[in-house]
């Protein structure tokens, strides 16, 4: 490998590689090192070395290539090289194809300490998390860590453990002007999980199985119980939130419920102590108290597709159903649930049968006031015929 800046036209290039293959000539690819990619868009980066090698093979060699890179590299032909081991060099003019794993964490960045956060599994970083999911773009450094209620220093942290994997790119004063909400989520739960982040963790038996627990759940204001410091995650946190007339891939076998008192919530359903294998009820007090509610309802999406994710079984199945429901050309929703209110002065929507009723609950979110066992809700009326 040349290392010396040669010319090429009226600009300079770092380098040559040649790669001898066994049977053809060899192929020389035109070399662009970039210490960091962070601060510079990956299609724009990718666009410029196109057009200054010219038509010829370009490999650019950096010191982590990250998921956003790869992808962009990849899709337009570009070969890629970075310190960690990820490789990717291709030419189909002489049949050459080579491709290596590397790290799924870019490495630690040579600066000083505290200007990064190594682990996204807190509370700050998880309200970050949750900002991002949907606020307009672009939006800087001080305006997001007012939105998502943390200090600019937390917000400073997670925006550069984010840039470097490439989730976000940001302007030349720092603003994040785009959000690629796959990577959110996905290096978001590479530090995060439900079961091992939250201080506690209940696995737990519903006799009459977890949807009639659920309807249960809903009736406990009627019988002057606080349900403050509740919410719904997993299965009912997902189902909720899928578009008009989608329903659930998988069936519901698991209701999943954050509390603030876990113990006071297992007496009011009257439910059982189980094991992981044997529970169709898990409540989990969380790390994050902003997660709770004022009444039972789902905790934002991104935070629902985190746990999903991390819930392990058939919940990813869930996750990937409902993240593509939510985001849609590059832009991110709150799903269907998420953008109901409810007056102060009525209750929120019940089930009407041991599973949730989504034609009831789309129609209608207030129909139903009570639940008997095995009732159904009222049917809506029927138009009257036509006057001839």
């Amino acid at each position: 490998m040349d290392t010396t800046q040669q010319p090429l036209g009226d600009r300079r290039i770092d380098g040559v590689l040649r790669v001898q293959p066994p049977r053809s000539a060899p192929i020389s690819f035109v070399v662009e090192a970039k210490l960091s990619t962070d601060r510079l868009g990956v299609r724009p980066l990718v666009e410029q070395f196109l057009a200054l090698a010219d038509g010829r093979p370009i490999l650019i060699i950096t010191d982590y290539a990250n998921p956003a890179l790869r992808k962009t590299c990849e899709a337009a032909g570009v070969s890629y090289l970075d310190l960690t081991g990820w490789a990717y060099l291709r030419d189909d003019t002489v049949d050459l194809f080579v491709r290596s794993q590397g790290s799924v964490r870019p490495p630690a960045p040579p600066v000083k300490r505290g200007t990064t956060m190594v682990r996204l599994d807190g509370p700050g970083a998880g309200q970050i998390m949750r900002t991002l999911w949907g606020v307009p773009l672009p939006v800087g450094v001080r305006d997001l860590a007012t939105k998502a209620a943390v200090s600019p220093g937390t917000a400073a942290k997670v925006l550069s453990t984010l840039t470097s994997y490439g989730v976000v790119g940001r302007a030349p004063d720092g603003a994040v002007v785009t959000v690629d909400h796959r990577l959110l989520i996905e290096r978001w739960t590479h530090d995060y999980g439900i079961y091992t982040t939250n201080p506690e963790v209940h696995w737990l038996l519903a006799p009459r199985g977890p949807g009639q627990a659920y309807v249960d759940l809903l009736k406990l204001r009627s019988r002057d119980v606080d349900t403050d410091g509740i919410a719904l995650t997993g299965y009912m946190g997902g189902s909720l939130n899928l578009s008009k007339n989608i329903y659930s891939v998988i069936p519901e076998t698991l209701l999943s419920l954050y509390s603030e008192d876990p113990s006071r919530l297992i007496d009011a359903l009257r439910l059982r102590e189980a094991t992981p294998t044997t529970a169709n009820v898990v409540i989990v007090r969380p790390r994050d108290s902003s997660l709770l509610r004022t009444y039972p309802l789902p905790v934002p999406i991104p935070q629902v597709l985190a746990d999903l994710l991390t819930m392990g079984g058939r919940f990813p199945e869930l996750a990937e159903q409902l993240f593509e429901t939510t985001v849609t050309a590059g832009t991110a929703t709150y799903g269907y649930f998420s953008r109901l209110t409810w007056p102060p002065s009525t209750s929120p929507p019940v089930a009407c049968s041991s599973t949730l009723s989504k034609r009831s609950l789309r129609s209608d979110p207030r129909s139903c006031s009570s639940v008997p066992r095995r009732s159904t809700c009222t049917p809506e009326p029927s138009p009257a015929p036509a006057s001839r």
